[in-house]
C-alpha cells in the first residue's frame, strides 16, 4: 500500500506543555495548624489598644508568614478569644504603612524624583483613590480658553475614567478630560450646568500599561484632543464654557456628589491652562516626556511628582491649587480574617480591614468552588484600631450569629489571617496566602449551633471600578426583608386551585374567558441563532439550543427527531415537572383537577430580557451531552457550568449555595447578590476564554474535555450587544502570559453536581476550537495554526494534520472549528475560505476592539463562507466528501452515527437560525430548517409603541414581532384577521444614524428613518381615535408631533396650526436613548389626551433622559389648542387610556419615586378633572426596565392599551394570566390562567393543562368581546372569547 498521504508530525516532550491537576502539586505541603481558643468570662473593650489582661492567654499565631518578598520589613501577628456569643481577634501590625505622610524618597533628594525613576513620574494616586482640590476654578466666569493636559498610563481600558475636571455628573458638568468605557479619550467642555451629550468629543482609544501625552482643549470656538503630540478629534463649540460648582478633582469625578469613574492608572503631570496652546506648544510638550512643569502666566494649574509630599501634591503655580489624596476603603494597607464557619472547606466569610480614618471595613461571603462572591452580607460588629510607635493594632468582637449564611457554627472552624499593601510587596499569612478555605488552619473549642439565624442581604455599594460604580446607578435589586418574606411565604403557600378554564380563586363569574385558538403561532424551527447541537443516538434525538432573537434573549433547548419534526421543549420547562424536579425555579405552584403546575420565578436581566434561569451572564450558549445523560450547559460569558435533566429536571446538587444546601445558585438569588450589569465580583469556573466559543467532548472514561475556544462573529456580537468585554473578567484558574488562555486545552474530572477536578491543562495551540474523542486520541482543531492536533493517551502529542489529500494532490486545512466523528472514525471538519493569519489577534482584550470589528463587519459585504469537509479518518486525511459552502457564522455540527449514513447536523448552515441537515455519505443537503416568516419569533414589547393595536372598525390586528427599539431596530409588522390570516406584512426597518442594516446600543437614531410607512395611515402605530380620525405619533428634532388623517390618509389640518401636525412636547437630549412614546388617546369630541414630558424652562431644554421620566398629561381640543396643561403629573408612564366619561387610566411609577429601583408600576383611575386617583392597584405583570429601574433606558416596557372593553372592565397583563378588574371599583373580578410552555395547547391536546397557558405576557387588547394576549415566551397570540355573565346571588350563609 502506499504511505499514508497526510503530514504526520511526532512531537517530542517539549513540542507542548503538560501541567498534571493542582493536587500533585499540593503534595508536601505543611500540615495546616490548630489553634486552642480560649472561653474568656468578660468581654475585651473593644478600643484597639489591646491592653485587657485576657488578651495575655489568647491564642497567638506566632509571627505570620511573609510571602512575595525575599525577606520582611514588618510583622503581623493575630490573637483569638470567645465566650458564648462572639470570637474575638486582635491583630498587631508591625512596620511603616506603604503609604504616609512622613518624608518621601523626593524629599531626601531634594525634591527631585528623577532620581528614582524616568519620566514621566506619577503622583502618588493609588487605586481607589483620587486627589481633591480644595481650591477649584472659580465657578461662574466665562472662561476665554481652555487646555487640559496630562499624561497617563491606563492599566483598564473598561471602564469610565477621569483623570482632571470639574464634573458632577449630571447637574453640574464644567470640563473634564477622561476616558470612555471603551477606553477612548473624552474631553467635555461645558457651561457648569446638566449634562449635554453634543458638548463631548471622543477621539481613539488609549493603548493599555504604556504612557499617552493626552490634551483636551477649547480655543474660544472648537474643541480639540490630542494624543501624542497630534490632533486626533475635533468638533465645533462656540461655548459658553464656566467650570460650575463641581469640586476640581485628579483621578475621578462626581455623580450626584461621590466620586466614581476612578482611574485605574497612573497620571502624571496634570496642567489646567487659560488659553489654547498652539500645535507647535503641544508637539513640544509632549517631546519633554513630562519632565518640566509648564510656566507662564496662563497656567492656572500645574502638578509635578516632585512637589508630592506624601498626600499632598503641591501645585507649582502661582494660585496654590494643592491637593490631597483621598482614599476608598480597601486601598493601601489592609487585613483580611479570612472565616469558614461551617468547616465545609469551601465557604468562607472575608472582614476587610483598612486602618487609616479610623478603621474602613469591607465584608463579603464566598463559596470557592464553584465560585460564589456575595456583597449583600454586611455584618453588625465593633472593632477598632489603635496606633502605636511602632505600627498599628486592630480588636474584632464577631457576634457568632452574624454568619449566617451557613446553616450551621461547627467545633472546628477553618481560619486564615492576612495582610497585604506593605512596602516591597510582601504578604503576610497565618497559613497559606491562597483563598481556598482547605489551605488554612483550624481554629478549635469553638461552641457550635445546630441552626443560626436566616441570612439577610443588605444592598451593597457598587464596586469601586464596576459599571454600576460609573453610571452611578444601583445594580443590586436585594429585596427588602418585607419582600423575602412575601416571596417565602408564595412558595410555602399551598397550590392555587384553579376552576374552570384556569380562573383562580375569588373569580366572582361576573367575566369569564374561554380559550378559542392561536394565532400566528409560532413555528418550533424559528430562531435567531442556534448556539449548539446535541445529538442522543440512542433516541434518535437532536437538541437544539437557540436563542429566539440573535441577541439579548433568553435561550431554548427543543428536541427534534431524525427527520428534523419538533418533539418537545426542554428549556423554558414544562409546568407539568414535578416541583421537587424543578424547585430552585419555581415562585409557587397552582393546581388544576388532579395536575399540579409549577409557576416559575421570572428574572428580568440586563436590558430588561426576560429570563426563567437567572441573569444574561449565566444562560448558555453551550450545551453538551454527558455519557449518564446529563446535559451540561454553559455561558460564555461568565463561564458558569450547570446540569440539566433531558426532561428539564435539575439534579438535586448543582451550582449551590451552602446556606441552601442541594439548591441550585445562582438562580435563587443571582440578582439579589450580583452586580446585574455584568457580574463584576464573580470569577469565571470554567477555564476557557471569556466571550470565546469553547468546545466540549468527553471521553470513555467520563472525563470532560474543554477547549479555549474561537473569537467569531456570533460571540463578538454576543459581547457587543450585552455591551460587556472580556477585560473586566477574572478567572478562578488564573494563567500567565499575554495569550496564554486562549491557547489551552483542559481536561477535568466531573466530580457531584458542576465540581470539577482539573486534571492537565494541555498548551501549544493557538485558538483551540472543536474537539473530538476516538476512544484514544484527543483531536484538537487548532484553529490559529490551520492544522489539526491529535494527543496520544498520556496527554503527549502523537501527530498534527496541515493538509489533506483529494484526487493525488494535498490540500491545506484553514482554521478548522467544529469536529466529530462517525462509527467508522471518519472525521468532519469545519474549515475556512481562507487560513487563519499568524498575526490575527487571539484575544479581543477591549469592548472597544469588539466595537470597530462589529462596525467594520456591518459596513461591509458578508463574510466568506466555510464549508464542511469529511475525512477518511485522522489517520489517513484523504477527502471523502464536501458539503456545499455554508454560512460564515457556522459555530458547531453534530454528527448522528445511529443511523447508515449518518445524519450531519449544522448550526446556522445558511443563516443565523437556520437548521441543515446533510447526509453523513456525501455532505450533500437533505433539509433545511427555520423560520417561515409567517409566525411570530419573539414579540417582546420593546420601547417604542403597543406592539399589538386593533383597528376598532374593522377588527383586523397590527403585531409587531422581534422588534428591539433600544438597538435601532423595527420588527416585522402583521396585520392579520381574526381567524390569523396574514392580510399585510412590513419587513423589519433600522433607523440608526448610519443608515446600516444592522443592530446596536451604540448608535444614535435618524428621525427620518424612526418615522416608518409615513403614507401608511393605518398602521401598528396608528392612534385610533373615537372620533373616527386616525393619529400618529412622530418623533421630530424640535419634539414631539401628533399627525391628524382621515382613514383614507388624507391629512386633517388643526385650525390652532393650519396643519396637521400638532406640536405637543419639547426635546430631549439624543444620544444612545432618545424620547420614546407614552400614551396618546383621542375621545369621541376630537379632544387629544397626550402624554409628555414634565415642563421646564427653555434654557433647560433639551431635557436629558434621566430627566425624561417625569412626565404631564396635557389636554388639547379638537382645533389643537392647549386646553388643560398638566391635568396628571406621574412619573414613568406606561399607557393612557380614557374612558367615556372622561376617567383616565394611567399605568405609571408608584410614588415616591425617590429610588426607582425600590418601586413598581401602579395602575390608577384618575378623575376628568385630574388630582387624586380614585383607586390604585399595584402592576402584577413584568415591569420592564426602561425609565422605572434605569431612567434612560428604553429596552422592555410593558403597556396598557386598548384594554377597556366598553362594558365597566379593564383587563390587566399578569405575568401568566389575565386580570379583570371593574373600572368602578378597581377591585379584581377575575384572573385567568397560568404558566405553560409551548407544549401546553390547551383543552383536548397532549398537554391539557392549564387550559389557558400564558407563558409570559406581552401586551392584550380587547375588541368587542375578544381579548387578544400575545405571549412572547411561547409566540403566540392566544385569543380568547370574554362571557359576561351577572354574579350569583348570595345565599342564607353569605356564600355564592
Amino acid at each position: 500500500m502506499k504511505s499514508l498521504t497526510q503530514r504526520l508530525v511526532l512531537f517530542s516532550v517539549l513540542g507542548s506543555v503538560l501541567c498534571w491537576s493542582r493536587a500533585s502539586a499540593e503534595v508536601g505541603k505543611s500540615k495546616a495548624p490548630t489553634l486552642q481558643v480560649p472561653e474568656i468570662d468578660s468581654r475585651p473593650v473593644i478600643d484597639g489598644k489591646l491592653d485587657e489582661p485576657c488578651w495575655q492567654g489568647a491564642a497567638a499565631t506566632g509571627p505570620l508568614k511573609v510571602a512575595g518578598a525575599a525577606r520582611g520589613t514588618s510583622t503581623t501577628q493575630a490573637f483569638i478569644l470567645r465566650d458564648d456569643g462572639h470570637l474575638y481577634v486582635a491583630l498587631r501590625c508591625a512596620g511603616d504603612l506603604a503609604e504616609t505622610d512622613k518624608r518621601t524618597a523626593s524629599e531626601d533628594t531634594g525634591g527631585d524624583r528623577s532620581a528614582f525613576a524616568e519620566p514621566p513620574v506619577p503622583l502618588p494616586i493609588r487605586p481607589g483613590c483620587f486627589l481633591r482640590v480644595t481650591k477649584g476654578l472659580p465657578a461662574d466666569p466665562v472662561l476665554a480658553a481652555l487646555t487640559v493636559e496630562c499624561w497617563v498610563r491606563p492599566r483598564k481600558l473598561n471602564a469610565w475614567q477621569s483623570l482632571i475636571g470639574q464634573h458632577n455628573y449630571p447637574t453640574a458638568c464644567g470640563y473634564s478630560l477622561g476616558m470612555d468605557v471603551n477606553g477612548r479619550i473624552a474631553f467635555y467642555a461645558g457651561d457648569g450646568g446638566a449634562y449635554r451629550t453634543d458638548q463631548a468629543l471622543y477621539g481613539p482609544a488609549l493603548a493599555q500599561d504604556q504612557w499617552q501625552h493626552v490634551v483636551g482643549m477649547w480655543d474660544g470656538k472648537t474643541q480639540s484632543l490630542w494624543l501624542n503630540g497630534r490632533r486626533v478629534a475635533e468638533q465645533a463649540y462656540a461655548g459658553p464654557v464656566r467650570p460650575g460648582a463641581a469640586p476640581l478633582w485628579l483621578g475621578a469625578c462626581g455623580h450626584n456628589g461621590p466620586a466614581v469613574n476612578h482611574l485605574q492608572g497612573d497620571l502624571a503631570l496634570p496642567v489646567i491652562y487659560g488659553r489654547a496652546l498652539t500645535a507647535d506648544e503641544i508637539e513640544a510638550r509632549c517631546r519633554d516626556q513630562g519632565r518640566m512643569p509648564a510656566t507662564g502666566d496662563a497656567v492656572l494649574a500645574c502638578w509635578p511628582a516632585s512637589k508630592a509630599r506624601g498626600s499632598r501634591v503641591v501645585d507649582c503655580s502661582p494660585h496654590g491649587r494643592d491637593g490631597h489624596v483621598a482614599g476608598s476603603a480597601g486601598t493601601g494597607e489592609f487585613v483580611e480574617l479570612l472565616i469558614d464557619s461551617n468547616a465545609d472547606r469551601n465557604s468562607f466569610y472575608r472582614i476587610r480591614l483598612a486602618p487609616e480614618g479610623g478603621g474602613q471595613v469591607a465584608c463579603s461571603y464566598h463559596e470557592h468552588t464553584p465560585p460564589w462572591h456575595d456583597r449583600t452580607w454586611q455584618p453588625k460588629f465593633d472593632c477598632a484600631v489603635g496606633w502605636q510607635s511602632d505600627g498599628w493594632t486592630a480588636e474584632f468582637a464577631l457576634p457568632f450569629d452574624i454568619f449566617c449564611k451557613n446553616k450551621t457554627l461547627a467545633a472546628e472552624i477553618g481560619f486564615n489571617v492576612r495582610r497585604f499593601g506593605m512596602p516591597g510587596g510582601e504578604v503576610h499569612a497565618w497559613h497559606s496566602a491562597q483563598e481556598h478555605p482547605g489551605d488554612w488552619g483550624t481554629l478549635a473549642g469553638i461552641p457550635p449551633r445546630d441552626r443560626l439565624p436566616a441570612p439577610d442581604y443588605a444592598i451593597p455599594k457598587a464596586a469601586p471600578f464596576s459599571s454600576a460604580a460609573q453610571w452611578g446607578v444601583n445594580v443590586y435589586y436585594t429585596p427588602g426583608t418585607a419582600r423575602r418574606a412575601v416571596l417565602a411565604e408564595q412558595q410555602g403557600r399551598p397550590p392555587i386551585a384553579l376552576g374552570p378554564g384556569s380562573a383562580h380563586p375569588g373569580t366572582t363569574g361576573e367575566v369569564r374567558l374561554e380559550f378559542e385558538r392561536f394565532l400566528l403561532a409560532g413555528d418550533p424551527h424559528a430562531c435567531g441563532i442556534i448556539w449548539d447541537l446535541a445529538v442522543d443516538e440512542r433516541q434518535g434525538e437532536l437538541y437544539v439550543l437557540s436563542d429566539p432573537r440573535p441577541f439579548r434573549e433568553a435561550p431554548e433547548l427543543r428536541v427534534f427527531d431524525r427527520q428534523g419534526r419538533y418533539l418537545r421543549t426542554v428549556m423554558p420547562f414544562h409546568p407539568a415537572s414535578p416541583r421537587a424536579n424543578v424547585q430552585d425555579l419555581c415562585a409557587m405552584t397552582a393546581r388544576e383537577g388532579d395536575t399540579e403546575l409549577v409557576i416559575p420565578k421570572l428574572f428580568e436581566t440586563l436590558c430588561g430580557s426576560l429570563s426563567l434561569y437567572g441573569a444574561f451572564w449565566h444562560l448558555p450558549q453551550k450545551v453538551s451531552l454527558a455519557p449518564d445523560g446529563d446535559l451540561i450547559l454553559a455561558n460564555i460569558y461568565r463561564a458558569t457550568l450547570w446540569r440539566l435533566k433531558p426532561d428539564g429536571s435539575l439534579p438535586r446538587e448543582g451550582w449551590t449555595s451552602a446556606y441552601h444546601a442541594g439548591r441550585n445558585e445562582p438562580f435563587e438569588s443571582h440578582s439579589w447578590t450580583q452586580d446585574v450589569l455584568n457580574a463584576q465580583d464573580l470569577q469565571n469556573y470554567l477555564s476557557f476564554h471569556s466571550l470565546h466559543y469553547p468546545y466540549f467532548c468527553f471521553d470513555p472514561d467520563g472525563a470532560l474535555y474543554v477547549s479555549a475556544g474561537q473569537s467569531s462573529r456570533p460571540t463578538r456580537n454576543y459581547g457587543y450587544h450585552w455591551e460587556v468585554g472580556q477585560q473586566e473578567v477574572t478567572y478562578q484558574r488564573e494563567l500567565s502570559g499575554p495569550e496564554g488562555r486562549g491557547t489551552y486545552v483542559w481536561k477535568y474530572r466531573m466530580l457531584g453536581g458542576v465540581k470539577l477536578d482539573e486534571q492537565a491543562a494541555l498548551a501549544g495551540f493557538a485558538s483551540p476550537s472543536g474537539l473530538v474523542h476516538d476512544g484514544r486520541h484527543l483531536i484538537v482543531a487548532d484553529s490559529g495554526n490551520n492544522r489539526l492536533q491529535v494527543m496520544g493517551p498520556d496527554g503527549r502529542p502523537v501527530a498534527t494534520i496541515t493538509h489533506y489529500e483529494h484526487l493525488g494532490k494535498k490540500h491545506p486545512i484553514h482554521g478548522p472549528t467544529a469536529l466529530a466523528l462517525d462509527r467508522d472514525k471518519s472525521l468532519y471538519v469545519l474549515v475556512a475560505s481562507q487560513p487563519r493569519s499568524a498575526d490575527q489577534p487571539i484575544v479581543e482584550r477591549t469592548l472597544a476592539s469588539i466595537q470597530q470589528d462589529y462596525l467594520r463587519a456591518a459596513q461591509q459585504d458578508a463574510a466568506e463562507p466555510t464549508r464542511l469537509i469529511k475525512l477518511q479518518s485522522w489517520q489517513e486525511p484523504r477527502l471523502v466528501a464536501a458539503s456545499p459552502p455554508l454560512h460564515p457564522d457556522v459555530v458547531q455540527i453534530a454528527v448522528d452515527a445511529g443511523v447508515a449514513p449518518p445524519l450531519v447536523w449544522v448550526a446556522n448552515g445558511t443563516g443565523s437560525g437556520r437548521l441543515l441537515q446533510l447526509a453523513g455519505d456525501d455532505l450533500s443537503v437533505r433539509a433545511e430548517f427555520g423560520d417561515a416568516g409567517d409566525t411570530l419569533r419573539c414579540p417582546r414589547q420593546s420601547g417604542n409603541q403597543p406592539l399589538l393595536n386593533i383597528d376598532p372598525q374593522t377588527g383586523e390586528l397590527y403585531v409587531e414581532d422581534d422588534s428591539n427599539y433600544r438597538l435601532k431596530q423595527y420588527g416585522t409588522v402583521y396585520r392579520i384577521d381574526q381567524a390569523g390570516n396574514v392580510l399585510k406584512k412590513w419587513p423589519p426597518a433600522f433607523f440608526n444614524n448610519l443608515g446600516l442594516k444592522a443592530t446596536s446600543p451604540w448608535w444614535t437614531l435618524d428621525y427620518e428613518r424612526h418615522f416608518r410607512y409615513p403614507d401608511e395611515p393605518l398602521f401598528l402605530d396608528s392612534i385610533f381615535g373615537k372620533d373616527d380620525r386616525v393619529y400618529r405619533w412622530k418623533l421630530t428634532k424640535a419634539g414631539v408631533e401628533i399627525l391628524r388623517f382621515d382613514r383614507a390618509g388624507t391629512p386633517l389640518p388643526f385650525a390652532a396650526t393650519g396643519t396637521n401636525a400638532l406640536s405637543v412636547d419639547h426635546p430631549m437630549q439624543v444620544g444612545f436613548w432618545h424620547d420614546v412614546y407614552h400614551g396618546v388617546e383621542v375621545d369621541r369630541h376630537g379632544k387629544i389626551y397626550c402624554v409628555a414630558k414634565a415642563d421646564v424652562d427653555a434654557a433647560a431644554r433639551p431635557v436629558s433622559a434621566y430627566k425624561a421620566a417625569a412626565r404631564q398629561v396635557n389636554v388639547y381640543d379638537a382645533d389643537g389648542k392647549l386646553q388643560t396643561p398638566g391635568l396628571l403629573r406621574l412619573n414613568a408612564v406606561r399607557g393612557l387610556q380614557v374612558d367615556d366619561e372622561g376617567n383616565l387610566y394611567v399605568l405609571h411609577l408608584a410614588e415616591p419615586a425617590e429610588r426607582a429601583w425600590d418601586n413598581q408600576l401602579t395602575l390608577s383611575k384618575f378623575p376628568p378633572t385630574g388630582g387624586d386617583p380614585l383607586w390604585s392597584r399595584r402592576w402584577e405583570g413584568y415591569v420592564g426596565q426602561a425609565q422605572v429601574l434605569f431612567a434612560p433606558c428604553h429596552c422592555i416596557t410593558s403597556r396598557q392599551h386598548q384594554t377597556l372593553d366598553g362594558k365597566g372592565y379593564l383587563y390587566a397583563a399578569g405575568k401568566h394570566s389575565v386580570q379583570v378588574i371593574a373600572c368602578a371599583t378597581g377591585k379584581l373580578v377575575g384572573e385567568f390562567g397560568s404558566y405553560g410552555n409551548v407544549d401546553c395547547q390547551g383543552p383536548g391536546s397532549p398537554s391539557p393543562h392549564p387550559e389557558l397557558p400564558f407563558g409570559l405576557i406581552s401586551a392584550l387588547s380587547v375588541w368587542q368581546d375578544r381579548l387578544f394576549v400575545v405571549d412572547v415566551l411561547n409566540r403566540r397570540i392566544v385569543k380568547c372569547r370574554i362571557v359576561y355573565e351577572e354574579p350569583k346571588k348570595p345565599g342564607p350563609d353569605g356564600s355564592r
